[in-house]
């Protein structure tokens, strides 16, 4: 892990910073290289230092600008030969390192010394190190879309599955008075029918003998009925039936 004495804190973010070696430090026209590692996290801080100090190292021992120059191209080709994919730490050091060999380059011609003199695939090495970066760099945003997605999705399907209500629409109602909760329940639950009094009767024997109204004329009804009938027959073909007498 790397040394922790490298790290620097400023507003919360943490930051490399290395004194750079006398050749280095002369052509970027600075004693102190500092850079941003893009995180607050202490632990990711160490893990991403560690991905620096490998180059910056190597830079700081030239002697000259030939053995800087040609230390860096040993550099690039290792940083070509990376896995795909990069991961995050190892991206964001190249990417730091891009901008320093950027701005080495602009330096040296400025200061009449061609890297390309030095050595003839630096420019090459470096264009094609920029690309890796940027196809790195847009596949891991890709990525964290794909997951952000997925997790929106995950807590869609739980907000659903466990039937959450938004805090907004959690309205709590007023707990009902003694006096309305009466009168809720007087208006909504049914009223029990009334029983029918109970019918005193005089004489229990009197009861018991008159059947209810219509059973007993029917049966009076059907009674006279039949004793008429059968009077009238007996009268019209009974034996004392008188003769008939003849005048004379």
């Amino acid at each position: 892990m790397a040394c922790a004495s490298y790290l620097s804190r400023r507003d919360g973010r943490y930051y490399l910073q290395v004194r750079l070696g006398r050749t280095p430090a002369r052509l970027l026209g600075k004693q102190l290289y500092r850079v941003s590692l893009r995180t607050s996290n202490y632990r990711e801080a160490r893990i991403r230092l560690s991905e620096h100090l490998g180059w910056i190292h190597r830079m700081n021992d030239s002697i000259d600008y030939v053995s800087l120059f040609q230390k860096n191209v040993r550099e690039l080709e290792a940083y070509l030969q990376d896995p795909w994919p990069l991961s995050p730490e190892r991206l964001q050091a190249r990417q730091n390192y891009e901008e320093l060999l950027k701005n080495l380059n602009r330096r040296a011609q400025a200061a009449n010394c061609d890297p390309t003199m030095i050595e003839p695939d630096f420019i090459d090495l470096l264009n094609l190190f920029v690309r890796q970066n940027v196809d790195a760099e847009s596949h891991l945003r890709q990525q964290e879309k794909v997951e952000a997605y997925e997790r929106g999705r995950r807590e869609t399907l739980h907000a659903q599955a466990h039937a959450s209500v938004p805090k907004s629409f959690r309205r709590t109602r007023p707990a009902p008075t003694a006096a309305s909760h009466h009168s809720v329940a007087s208006h909504t639950s049914p009223q029990p029918a009334p029983a029918p009094a109970p019918v005193e009767l005089e004489n229990p024997e009197r009861a018991n003998v008159h059947a209810p109204a219509n059973v007993s004329a029917g049966k009076s009804l059907r009674h006279y009925t039949s004793r008429d009938t059968s009077a009238a027959r007996h009268s019209s073909n009974g034996p004392d039936k008188a003769p008939e007498t003849s005048a004379d």
